[in-house]
């Protein structure tokens, strides 16, 4: 296993007129490589913290950049560049997969610049409902890798030998991440859904997945772990995002202070 860890640090004085340059993170700038970890290791930095632990996990230990600054003004923007780029550039080749994503605009535009064409296009977020405001649609950059009619037979072990219909489907390369596009809205139930595009799941470093429950008889048995992430949708648990009306107030779970009084 490799950890990558990397330090920026600054507390920003946005009163301040006087932009912080990249020599400000350190005694002539930030350290990088082996001086990072070096600088870091042993102190009580959040950065020294996440190398004892990857350390105790036995993993291989990339610190690409270490860069600290006095609390200053806001830091400038050749400085944030340098600092980000150093980080991005060492973990490319982080393989991240995800999919499916249901956005028909995107998958026109890129069955329409063809296989091994570079395309920058938005992705997801154009549908919008009443339920949760609107967000902007992801700009990405990428090479496409394929383009199919998105069908294939599920291999199970659930719906086992019946054929999933995703409508016409893209893979978009970004060099760091994977990202399956279709036309129809499709669960991740099945290794047929990467597999079809050319994709085998099982070599991916990362999976991310937009599943509930159907995702888990498939890919749990070959991911070394598995990360919840809540994020914002209709069907989130977190009811603090709608607006409900029609309904008596207090009631469970809409609301954590509800009692439930003992009655004969």
């Amino acid at each position: 296993m490799k950890i990558l860890i990397a330090r920026m640090n600054h507390e920003t004085n946005t009163f301040s007129p006087v932009e912080t340059p990249l020599a400000a993170f350190g005694r002539n700038g930030p350290s990088y490589g082996r001086a990072a970890f070096d600088e870091n290791k042993g102190m009580q930095t959040a950065m020294a913290a996440f190398i004892d632990a990857a350390e105790h996990m036995h993993a291989e230990i990339v610190t690409p950049i270490s860069a600290m600054a006095n609390p200053s003004g806001p830091v400038d923007a050749a400085a944030y560049d340098a600092i980000c780029d150093t980080i991005l550039t060492a973990a490319k080749g982080c393989d991240v997969v995800s999919g499916p994503l249901c956005d028909p605009q995107a998958v026109a535009a890129l069955a329409a610049s063809g296989v091994g064409s570079t395309v920058t296009l938005a992705i997801g977020n154009k549908l919008t409902n009443d339920a949760l405001p609107s967000r902007s649609p992801l700009a990405v950059t990428g090479v496409v890798r394929a383009l199919t009619d998105g069908e294939y037979v599920i291999s199970g072990p659930t719906y086992t030998g019946q054929r999933g219909y995703m409508g016409r489907a893209a893979v978009l390369d970004t060099g760091t991440m994977k990202l399956v596009v279709t036309e129809r809205t499709h669960e991740p139930w099945d290794l047929g859904v990467f597999e079809s595009v050319g994709i085998d799941p099982r070599r991916a470093r990362f999976l991310l997945l937009k599943s509930r429950m159907y995702c888990r008889p498939v890919f749990v048995p070959i991911a070394a772990a598995l990360v919840e992430c809540d994020s914002r949708g209709v069907t989130s648990s977190d009811y603090g995002l709608f607006s409900f009306e029609h309904v008596k107030r207090p009631v469970y779970p809409l609301d954590s202070d509800t009692e439930w009084p003992a009655t004969n």
